[in-house]
């Protein structure tokens, strides 16, 4: 793996990390709690320009509502709720699957340079520092086949 600041150059993150295969990418946080949910939750509203899909109303909000979130896990087929981080032309879409499992899916298509990726790493570095938790990027449905590991400052990228 490359620790960071020895960051493989753009060429190799996309041949190697952000591949164009028609698949997402995973982010985890792992063991995560309720509590760190809302901690996401309420760094987010006031960090990031959020779309989340209400799920009573059936419209795009600008903030994530923590309270109906949580109503998700009891009644999924109710409130199945989702949201979108833009982090400039960076697109993260989060699922809220239970109080332990929220999962971070990235387009690799919208990193497009260095610059996306530094992005990315930021949010993951900033999100693991706020949780005091590890944070992985994975391909998709292989959380075992860890590509990028984020543990505070530190960066590893196989």
């Amino acid at each position: 793996m490359h620790n960071s600041p020895d960051t493989p150059g753009w060429q190799y993150l996309r041949r190697k990390v952000y591949v164009l295969n028609d698949s997402y990418l995973e982010m985890y946080i792992k063991e995560s709690t309720a509590h760190d949910l809302e901690k996401w939750i309420n760094w987010v509203n006031q960090n990031c320009f959020v779309g989340w899909n209400n799920p009573l109303s059936d419209k795009v909000e600008l903030a994530i509502n923590f309270e109906l979130v949580k109503r998700g896990w009891q009644s999924p087929e109710l409130y199945e709720s989702y949201a979108t981080i833009h982090l400039d032309e960076v697109e993260v879409h989060v699922g809220f699957y239970s109080e332990s499992e929220f999962i971070h899916e990235i387009n690799p298509g919208t990193i497009c340079s260095i610059e996306d990726h530094h992005r990315l790493m930021n949010y993951c570095k900033t999100i693991s520092l706020l949780l005091g938790k590890e944070v992985v990027i994975t391909p998709e449905s292989l959380e075992k086949d860890v590509l990028i590991r984020v543990s505070g400052e530190s960066i590893e990228i196989k």
